[in-house]
């Protein structure tokens, strides 16, 4: 009986601390605002990056020259998959392979600046 209460309280203690560990709240990046930067098809690529510990708040295109019609379809589409992503496993959009892979490259860069990897 006693080997049984020993065990069932043990059991407690494991459950509670499963628990415990998936509310735990670590951090991903420094609170902040980070600017990256990332060469695309025509021009430079300036993006503005903010963050909170956990999670991208916003990303502001701040200066760039490529094509007006492809940017305004695409910029759109990739802050969107950043945010829900995380900066992660983002993809470039097909027919703006290069427009797509410089913002792909600042939003790197400002991430690894947030993360504290790079100044």
């Amino acid at each position: 009986m006693k080997i049984q209460k020993k065990y069932i309280i043990f059991i407690i203690l494991i459950l509670f601390s499963m628990i415990l560990y998936q509310f735990r709240k670590e951090s991903i990046f420094n609170e902040g605002i980070y600017i990256g930067t990332g060469e695309g098809y025509t021009s430079e690529i300036i993006l503005k990056v903010e963050t909170d510990s956990r999670k991208i708040l916003e990303i502001e295109v701040v200066s760039e020259n490529e094509n007006p019609e492809i940017g305004n379809i695409v910029y759109p589409l990739l802050i969107a998959d950043a945010k829900t992503n995380n900066g992660e496993n983002i993809d470039v959009i097909t027919g703006a392979t290069l427009t797509s892979q410089g913002f792909i490259d600042a939003l790197k860069e400002a991430l690894s600046k947030a993360k504290g990897l790079k100044e």
